[in-house]
């Protein structure tokens, strides 16, 4: 029995299945699924799905009754045509009810042009959401430095970086606050430090989002750099985990435009 053979009876006898990546590139995504690549929509998500490749609606919608793995690309299309490059943020997971200390997990594993890929790495759920959501820095210098290694450079010279934040007294949206996992946070900007005191006590739009927001028992963001073609697009795989009705996967690309207010694709 080959490698591949039997790697796919341990995941089956395991109750997981996983769906054949059959296209790389935006060509071959394009005319796999008899389209132009003119016809591949900037921020969408596409699977492979019972040998189909199809845009992702939700995951919900695609009928899952057991874990699988999809294989997939989210597109990136410049509005004007120009070549850029750029970073696509990906925060996936599960809600429901945490059985022991929440934990996120950091991926950055791609090389881009301004700097090479890393090994995962995990903080406390505490950390992160400390840091991405109100930016705090009052963690251990172990947990500070995993994320200040996972953040990284892009854009012309590399100065723009993941975790940019321009500071100020009232809310506003940042590249660090594109990695929140609190969609109020995501949309809306970082909360104050005012906010971030009243909270405590329960007051406030930092408190209700808090209280409203729900469990994880396990979260991944990961960091996916890219390089347009000359004609502006970019086609970049992606993995689509789902092990039940909790599941969910969302994408944020930090150089793109903001239409209509939509800073981020939840499915």
């Amino acid at each position: 029995m080959s490698a591949v053979r039997m790697l796919v009876f341990i995941l089956f006898s395991l109750g997981m299945t996983f769906e054949v990546y059959a296209a790389q590139g935006c060509g071959e995504l394009a005319r796999a699924m008899g389209k132009s690549q003119d016809e591949l929509v900037d921020g969408v998500t596409y699977v492979y799905f019972q040998s189909v490749w199809r845009l992702l609606p939700t995951l919900t919608d695609l009928g899952l009754t057991r874990p699988l793995t999809l294989r997939g690309v989210a597109v990136v299309r410049d509005s004007q045509g120009r070549p850029r490059d750029g970073i696509v943020v990906i925060k996936s997971g599960r809600f429901g009810a945490a059985t022991a200390a929440r934990q996120v997990r950091l991926v950055r594993r791609d090389s881009g042009r301004c700097a090479p890929g890393i090994a995962d790495a995990t903080v406390s759920a505490e950390a992160y959401d400390g840091f991405h959501d109100y930016g705090f820095q009052r963690y251990d210098s172990a947990s500070l430095q995993k994320l200040r290694n996972f953040h990284v450079g892009y854009g012309p010279g590399c100065k723009q970086r993941t975790d940019d934040d321009p500071g100020g007294v009232w809310r506003h949206v940042s590249n660090r606050a594109s990695f929140s996992y609190t969609q109020d946070v995501v949309d809306n900007g970082g909360y104050t430090g005012i906010e971030a005191t009243i909270a405590r006590v329960g007051w406030g739009r930092a408190a209700n989002a808090q209280q409203v927001g729900p469990q994880y028992v396990e979260r991944t963001t990961e960091i996916k750099p890219y390089e347009t073609t000359a004609a502006g697009i970019a086609c970049i795989p992606v993995t689509v985990q789902y092990v039940n009705e909790g599941s969910f996967f969302r994408t944020n690309d930090l150089s793109g435009p903001f239409i209509n207010g939509v800073r981020e694709r939840r499915y």
